[in-house]
């Protein structure tokens, strides 16, 4: 198993761990037995979050680093705690002595071979600037090279001393991530075949950048003809959830690539798919299915705190699917995402009503350009460009695109301070009937009024009226002013856009009840960001995973 860079340590001692975490680990072995033989979806990935908590308040409690640094430390130690299981619950199996370039790459690589690898890398046909890092299987080629032709009879004796303590002492044999056999033991079939058949199919979704790539680089060189090749669609080890993969070609004078100079177009294609009716269940991997390979991904609204649940949108292929998700006259699906729909198609048949139309796709064009310089002037987070790119498949209101560029915002200036999520209710979406759409936006306007500070609420305010315009405009300070609503991540003010989205897509007009409430939600975001967020060290709730 590859190990990461700051996991590593003295050959002398090559575990990650002290005595106390190991003897701390063990102790819960039996429950990782237990969730992976659970045959609850989830389970594993349950466990996997207490693990990562109880770890964190018992070891890492009093630890002080930067932000940036803290973030990192907290992947690798998941993925080490998660490899630490996966390792301690292998069947045991004969002994196997490393090979002796893999031992040369560990002993050398970061000293002395990873310069001559560079090098080559850098005048291979294959190399990409772009790349952050060496190809895995180029760097194991010229390294395997580099072993067969070593001289140096002391590095030989040394790798040979190596290989021979590591067999005696019997670990740290190198092993594939790849699926678990022993997690499949207490498998049925059936499941068994969906998670062998959404392995293949994500190892096929890995390689198609590098196959895009290729494509363009060889029409570049046979017609010296440039430009970018895209495909979006549903990846297993997401849960299903949109995707976009790009192979390019080509530069600007600048030397720019052309996905640079369009840092939207992803987001936009991501947001050209969503499914108008039931999506599929079966496209979904967890930890079992995918080895250390995967993520557990859970769809469920209500138990993820930092991104995952999509508010019901799904990936739509310009036609039907199980009877929903009919398509409105007119509708162009060729637009990549953008919000500029002709308002479910209504013709207008008047010269005037035409003139607003046509002013209204104006607005649109300019609020959907203003939107994509918002999130072009820095990286997204990945569950927020997600959330982004569903509520944009949402089309036709000014307004509603506007309320977005607001939660981008807001979502930017509160990303240190995640407070406990709202609850909401994790169930799939299909488009609302019109008795639906009544109960819903019942329901979203009560909701919106129980999270206002109660300075807001006007006396005798009469809450059936549904009348945004009528709460009150006050004046914040801190966001304890806000205790409902200064909140981040998708079960916060998310959940009202996925509402408003809804409303949306059921095709009924809108009316101004819609627009004051869009109105409103700007109104508090804008408000809310002009709040100065609190500190680092600010107290924070202590986690809701169980």
């Amino acid at each position: 198993m590859a190990r990461l860079a700051w996991a590593k340590a003295a050959r002398d001692s090559r575990l990650w761990t002290s005595d106390v975490q190991r003897d701390w680990l063990m102790d819960r072995m039996g429950g990782y037995m237990e969730a992976r033989n659970s045959k609850r979806r989830g389970a594993l990935g349950a466990f996997r979050r207490k693990v990562m908590d109880d770890f964190i308040l018992e070891f890492w409690k009093n630890m002080k680093t930067s932000e940036v640094e803290r973030t990192d430390a907290l992947e690798t130690l998941e993925q080490c705690i998660w490899e630490w299981f996966s390792n301690h619950s292998r069947k045991a199996g004969p002994k196997k002595r490393l090979a002796a370039w893999q031992v040369y790459s560990r002993l050398y690589y970061d000293d002395i071979l990873k310069p001559l690898v560079e090098e080559q890398w850098r005048e291979d046909p294959s190399y990409d600037p772009n790349a952050r890092e060496v190809l895995f299987e180029f760097r194991n080629n010229v390294v395997y090279q580099l072993w067969h032709i070593e001289k140096d009879e002391e590095v030989k004796e040394e790798v040979a001393a190596y290989i021979e303590e590591v067999y005696q002492r019997g670990d740290d044999t190198e092993e594939e991530d790849d699926i678990d056999d022993d997690d499949d033991d207490n498998v049925e079939p059936e499941e068994l075949s969906r998670r062998q058949a959404n392995w293949k199919l994500q190892i096929q979704v890995e390689a198609l950048p590098l196959t895009l790539q290729k494509m363009c680089e060889q029409i570049c060189r046979e017609l010296g003809f440039v430009g970018v090749v895209c495909f979006a669609g549903p990846e297993p080890k997401s849960g299903g959830s949109i995707v976009a993969t790009f192979g390019a070609d080509g530069r600007t004078e600048g030397g720019r690539m052309l996905t640079e100079v369009y840092p939207s177009l992803r987001a936009q294609l991501e947001a050209a798919f969503r499914f108008g009716g039931k999506s599929d269940d079966s496209m979904f991997l967890d930890d079992d299915d995918l080895g250390m390979a995967g993520q557990d991904v859970d769809m469920d609204m209500e138990s993820r705190e930092d991104g995952g649940s999509d508010g019901g949108a799904r990936p739509y292929h310009n036609g039907e699917e199980d009877g929903h998700g009919d398509v409105p006259e007119g509708d162009d699906r060729e637009d990549n995402g953008d919000n500029n729909g002709d308002d479910n198609g209504n013709a207008p048949e008047d010269d005037e009503v035409k003139e607003l139309a046509a002013k209204n796709e104006e607005l649109l064009v300019v609020k959907n350009d203003e939107l994509d310089k918002v999130i072009g002037l820095k990286a997204l987070p990945h569950w927020l460009q997600k959330a982004v790119n569903y509520l944009r498949a949402y089309k036709g209101h000014v307004g509603y695109l506007d309320a977005i560029i607001g939660f981008v915002n807001f979502e930017r200036h509160v990303k240190n301070y995640h407070r406990k999520p709202l609850a909401a209710a994790g169930q799939k979406h299909v488009k609302l009937t019109v008795e639906e759409l009544d109960q819903m936006c019942d329901e979203l306007f009560s909701w919106w009024f129980s999270l206002q500070p109660t300075g807001r609420i006007p006396p005798d305010f009469d809450e059936s009226l549904q009348n945004c315009s009528l709460l009150l405009q006050i004046s914040t300070t801190g966001h304890e002013d806000w205790p409902n609503l200064y909140r981040g991540a998708t079960n916060g003010i998310y959940g009202v856009f996925i509402c408003l989205g809804w409303w949306l897509e059921a095709g009924r007009k809108l009316g101004t009840k819609y627009d004051k409430l869009v109105d409103d939600v700007c109104w508090v975001l804008n408000s809310m960001v002009t709040i100065p967020a609190p500190p680092l060290n600010a107290e924070k709730p202590s986690s809701r995973r169980q």
